[in-house]
């Protein structure tokens, strides 16, 4: 039996994270309370089924990606004892196989009180806000509360105001850059993404470090951002490149899901150079910083314009710069656009800062309760440090993640 193909995505959206090997994104969640890991199991398999894209396999036809459904899910779910650290690592070295449907797996870790699961998701498939509306799923089936179903739908990805298009001299250079790589490139295949993962993963691993700023102390900064005009990510980031004065470089997502529920990755990064001053006190900085976040979220051509960008690049010229930088690919097309987007050279994004603010989850469902979550953003081949921001009840937890070899 031949199940549908999906085709409403973006397929730069889709390429420019297939052939990544560094795209697992992190969830945790702490369940205190007794239950069996047996209904632990059986709730995770149940959410799996519960959502288009956790009952799809991705192809590749003609050089674009698609989903395509499947009967069963290839969604993975394991119990482990190890520390969810450890599991992380041996997990990333071990592709998914999403051209069988694995895009997401969840681990089952037992504790004193109560259970962690760690939620892994590639990229391709999900971004912080999908991967916690499987957790949800996850909670509410436990709690035996309805679960509605979420069909895979990634309509809106290609709609830009028409005041965003990119300037003329962009247009010709990737124009140009799209034609050599239409007479000198070729199209790669599922064995290029299992090499390419091999490959990246022989000698290094992601390692992540945990931070908690509780209730009383988000209040008081809380309280000071106030006083000074700007929000709370504002100054996160201040904090962070002030703790870096050698960044030049840094990143945040800037979501196209609008009121999608799909389970699917919506975010682009918007990228602008800002360096940190160190001549001036740190309030100054976080204004600064605090007007650059505010321009692009206020300027539609600022706002889209990197996701506007990539729009316009070849999708196989996208796989091919990853090929180049890890597989030692030779084709002039390919290095000109993976030094431009940051895969090798000097133009690499110093820190990606994903804030994912208040997780709007429930605590208490009668027998057990939800402690903490938080999510772990991906490094990416393309950025040096990432660093992904969760509050929950008034704690706020980060977790920043870099690429060691």
């Amino acid at each position: 039996m031949d199940y549908k193909i999906n085709k409403t995505q973006s397929q730069p959206m889709m390429h420019a994270f297939l052939f990544d090997p560094c795209v697992y994104m992190c969830a945790l969640i702490f369940l205190k309370g007794k239950l069996r890991e047996e209904e632990i199991e059986e709730a995770v398999k149940k959410a799996y089924t519960q959502n288009e894209t956790t009952m799809s396999k991705v192809i590749l036809k003609n050089g674009n990606a698609y989903y395509q459904n499947m009967q069963k899910t290839g969604c993975k779910v394991f119990r482990d004892l190890r520390p969810w650290q450890e599991i992380m690592q041996e997990s990333e070295r071990d592709p998914f196989k999403i051209n069988e449907g694995e895009l997401f797996r969840t681990y089952i870790i037992p504790e004193e009180e109560g259970h962690r699961l760690l939620m892994m998701a590639h990229h391709i498939a999900a971004d912080g806000k999908a991967m916690l509306m499987v957790l949800e799923d996850i909670v509410k089936n436990l709690a035996g509360m309805e679960v509605d179903y979420k069909s895979l739908d990634n309509t809106g990805t290609e709609t830009f105001p028409v005041n965003a298009k990119p300037s003329f001299l962009f247009r010709s250079v990737i124009q140009y850059m799209n034609h050599q790589w239409k007479k000198s490139g070729k199209v790669f295949d599922w064995d290029n993404y299992f090499e390419v993962h091999k490959k990246f993963w022989e000698t290094r691993r992601t390692e992540v470090s945990i931070e908690t700023i509780e209730k009383e102390e988000l209040t008081r900064i809380k309280e000071e951002c106030r006083e000074h005009g700007i929000t709370v990510n504002s100054y996160m980031i201040a904090k962070i490149l002030e703790g870096h004065p050698e960044y030049r470089t840094f990143a945040f997502p800037i979501s196209l899901r609008k009121d999608n529920l799909s389970i699917s990755n919506k975010a682009y990064m918007a990228r602008p150079d800002y360096k940190y001053n160190r001549k001036k006190d740190f309030w100054h900085n976080a204004k600064e910083i605090h007007k650059i976040v505010r321009k692009y979220m206020e300027d539609e051509r600022k706002r889209y314009e990197v996701s506007i960008r990539v729009r316009f690049i070849e999708p196989t010229l996208l796989d091919s710069c990853l090929m180049h930088a890890f597989l030692g690919y030779e084709n002039k097309a390919s290095k000109m656009m993976a030094e431009t987007i940051g895969y090798v050279g000097k133009n690499k994004t110093n820190v990606t800062i994903t804030n994912l603010t208040n997780l709007e989850f429930q605590r208490n469902y009668g027998r057990f309760q939800v402690e903490n979550v938080f999510a772990i953003a991906p490094v990416m081949s393309a950025t040096r440090e990432v660093v992904c921001i969760s509050t929950f009840k008034g704690r706020m937890t980060i977790a920043y993640s870099r690429i060691k070899a």
